[in-house]
């Protein structure tokens, strides 16, 4: 089911994470963001992975991926 993650991301499932300072959160297991400019992915995929690379990814760093294009993320 999916469910509003803040006022932007639209998210399915949810995971735990602690990083190495000690802080915890929760985050949705796959997300999407509509913007303006870009259709920004949410996911605990590997940025090496070419499932990224098939999906048009342009600009990929840290945890949102930035797909330029719908259209491009919908001919693979």
């Amino acid at each position: 089911k999916a469910q509003m993650w803040g006022p932007t991301i639209v998210g399915f499932g949810s995971y735990a994470y602690t990083y190495d300072s000690g802080h915890t959160g929760k985050m949705c297991a796959i997300g999407f963001s509509p913007r303006s400019t870009n259709l920004v992915l949410y996911s605990g995929v590997d940025p090496a992975d070419p499932l990224l690379k098939a999906l048009g990814m342009r600009r990929a760093g840290g945890a949102p991926r930035r797909c330029s294009r719908a259209a491009a993320a919908s001919q693979t």
